[in-house]
């Protein structure tokens, strides 16, 4: 409402005259005619239809009664608005954001004013000031959505900690730059523009500046990362590539290859494989295969034997040599857990081609749908925590050194063409504590990852073809599955294979939960068995009147009968 002390209103009998002040700023009068009687000569009067408040409520449609408005005439003195804060234009540069004269003196000490919120508060402009701080030392790849940060040439933080840090930083500016220009504003001003949507639109922003892309040269799989440099793992020879590109590779070996004898750790591999020089050699190829980043094999190596035979140093050794090409793997991503866990742990994968497992319980199940899909060159979606769904080819495959098998493996022939067993069993009568330490102090990891790299380039020339599997681990590999084919030892104790036969599902699953038990093992639900054997050639499940029916074999009664169908 206007100013009662420059402006009047004045009402009579259903007229609104609203009237302006002359010159003196002396508040003029109406009365009720149309026109005011003191106004300046020269002004007009606008009479405009106005309906009676009483008649709008009660009689839509009431005839309007006029209203007047005087308009000052262009010799009287115009009418001043309320002022409202005016936003100062500020210059930018040709991409948009803020120059350095918007910044104003970072020394003067500043007064809240109106337009601050509009000036130094927008997104953008925090943006910039905090892309000073992070521009020489951030870095966001967009190919694999992640924040790098280093210090000068070496690489200081990388996935996760990258995100960690560069959030972290992000947070720190915003701050600062809040302190800076908002010192003296509410308090409620200051927790709106570091509140953590704010954080959000500001990270988004410096994406855009600070993304990079890889170029076409430089995504290239076969290129092995080290301290030493760039290693073409298709005929293992030094490459040169750019210093920046190799600083912004995230994979990188921890050792540098050398031609060097390493006896401490063939004698690791020698008694893990049972002294057989065939199984040694299939290894070393298989660590070259893993290593060229493309597992076309589609299979995954169990080391499989008691404690003290050297399966962990294996492991451990192999992890130190490939540094960030390796990952300690989840258990969960090749075992049920009866929980849906999230994405996370397969994300960790991407960019990763040597995954190891170690140590998982006989009494646990293999996630078969999820283990086939990671070791069958499918695409894996997942994602990290609070971030979009990220699709990649996985460029790896498991390694799981452990005591215990799981039992009840599925029969199917999928599972069976991807799983490779090495068994371990001979134990040396003294465990040797201190082979590990052997082995890093004796410069044999530069000579591991050597012959990594050239039984790499040798499966590369056979066309990413490992050799045929040794006659020990396929005897390894198929013990495994007989014996643990509860199903067919049980179908070949107590039941009758025939196109013609049928069986009831409560009496099969009776029968085969009381043979588990005379093994000593647990049983299961109908839903397992049901999947279980009609996964088997031949074995079909029906639904009729009488209940749930097994088509292709029946029971074995004691007395040796059995009814077959008319």
């Amino acid at each position: 409402m206007p100013n009662a002390s420059s402006n009047s209103y004045q009402k009579t009998d259903n007229l609104s005259i609203l009237s302006w002040p002359d010159e003196d700023n002396t508040p003029t009068t109406s009365a009720t005619s149309a026109a005011p009687k003191s106004r300046p000569s020269t002004a007009q009067v606008i009479v405009l239809p106005q309906t009676p408040r009483r008649a709008r409520k009660t009689t839509p449609g009431a005839p309007a009664k006029a209203a007047a408005v005087v308009v000052p005439a262009a010799s009287t003195k115009p009418l001043v608005p309320p002022q409202v804060p005016k936003t100062k234009i500020m210059p930018s540069d040709e991409n948009g954001y803020l120059s350095e004269d918007a910044m104003g003196d970072p020394n003067r000490p500043r007064a809240p004013k109106p337009g601050d919120i509009v000036t130094y508060g927008s997104d953008m402009c925090i943006a910039e000031a905090v892309k000073k701080s992070m521009v020489a030392r951030a870095l966001y790849l967009e190919d694999e959505r992640r924040w790098i940060v280093w210090q000068g040439e070496e690489l200081a933080w990388s996935y996760p900690g990258g995100d960690r840090v560069a959030r972290t930083w992000i947070r720190m500016g915003i701050q600062s730059h809040v302190e800076k220009h908002f010192s003296q504003h509410p308090e409620g001003t200051l927790t709106t523009l570091m509140s953590a949507h704010r954080v959000d639109a500001v990270e988004r922003l410096l994406r855009d500046d600070l993304g990079y892309r890889y170029p076409a040269d430089h995504t290239n799989r076969f290129y092995l990362q080290t301290p030493d440099g760039a290693y073409d793992l298709r005929n293992g020879s030094k490459v040169e590539i750019d210093t920046q590109r190799r600083l912004l590779e995230m994979r990188r070996t921890d050792v540098a290859p050398r031609d060097v004898p390493t006896p401490e750790f063939d004698r690791v591999v020698d008694l893990m494989c049972g002294h057989d020089p065939n199984v040694v050699d299939w290894l070393w190829h298989y660590l070259g295969y893993l290593l060229l980043g493309n597992p076309i094999g589609h299979n995954f190596l169990i080391i499989h034997g008691p404690g003290g035979n050297g399966k962990g140093s294996f492991c451990r050794t192999i992890q130190r040599v490939v540094g960030s090409y390796a990952l300690e793997a989840r258990r969960e991503l090749i075992l049920e857990s009866g929980k849906k866990d999230h994405k996370t742990a397969l994300r960790d994968l991407k960019g990763k081609r040597l995954w190891f497992i170690s140590e998982i319980s006989e009494n646990e199940k293999w996630h078969e749908a999820q283990l086939k899909a990671l070791t069958g060159g499918d695409k894996v979606q997942a994602n990290k925590m609070h971030h979009d769904d990220d699709h990649f080819i996985a460029e790896g495959s498991f390694i799981v050194a452990t005591n215990n098998i799981p039992k009840n493996p599925p029969q199917d022939d999928a599972m069976k063409r991807r799983t490779l067993i090495i068994a371990a069993t001979e134990k040396p009568l003294v465990r040797d504590l201190n082979i590990e330490e052997r082995i890093v102090n004796g410069g044999e990891l530069e000579g591991i990852l050597f012959r990594m790299i050239r039984t790499a380039a040798i499966v590369y020339k056979n066309g990413h073809m490992l050799p045929q599997t040794p006659r020990a681990m396929t005897r390894a590999t198929d013990a495994y599955f007989e014996d643990q084919d509860t199903f067919g030892q049980w179908m070949e104790e107590c039941c009758a294979v025939g196109l013609s036969l049928r069986a009831k599902a409560s009496e099969v699953l009776l029968s085969y939960n009381r043979w588990l038990a005379e093994q000593n093992k647990h049983g299961i639900d109908s839903t397992t068995l049901k999947t279980a054997l009609t996964k088997i050639a031949g074995i079909s499940h029906k639904r009729e009147a009488g209940g749930a029916m097994f088509l292709g074999f029946a029971l074995i009664p004691a007395e040796g009968d059995f009814t077959a169908v008319e």
